[in-house]
């Protein structure tokens, strides 16, 4: 008596075929998947790279202005520090005496600003 559960070999090669094309276009489909995803992943990563560039640029110029500004109001202390001294030692008055101690104030605040990192280091209007 022949055994029913006996493969036929033209039965299992055609099996086997079909099962080997399913899995090969199952794969096509995946690679397509993954180089979509590879290429919005570069995509991604170009547009990120160039506004890294940009921030970076922008941050250059905005430190740059700081210091100009920062050096600008440095100038202008040191100038006020300068003729409060002067004052001070041609005229020991009390208004010599303010004068002093309020260029001192501007220092302190110039310091201040600087130290805390303030994008405009512009000191109080004085003298």
């Amino acid at each position: 008596m022949p055994e029913t559960n006996q493969l036929n070999p033209k039965d299992t090669a055609r099996d086997l075929k079909q099962h080997l094309a399913e899995a090969l276009k199952t794969v096509a489909a995946l690679r397509r998947e993954v180089a979509g995803e590879i290429d919005h992943l570069k995509d991604s990563l170009g547009k990120s790279a160039q506004a890294t560039k940009t921030l970076r640029d922008e941050a250059r110029v905005e430190v740059r202005l700081a210091g100009m500004e920062a050096k600008q109001s440095w100038e202008k202390i040191a100038q006020q520090v300068g003729d409060a001294e002067r004052n001070a030692r041609h005229e020991m008055s009390q208004a010599a005496a303010k004068a002093l101690d309020e260029a001192a104030d501007r220092m302190r605040g110039f310091l201040k600003t600087l130290r805390d990192g303030e994008k405009s280091a512009s000191p109080p209007e004085g003298k």
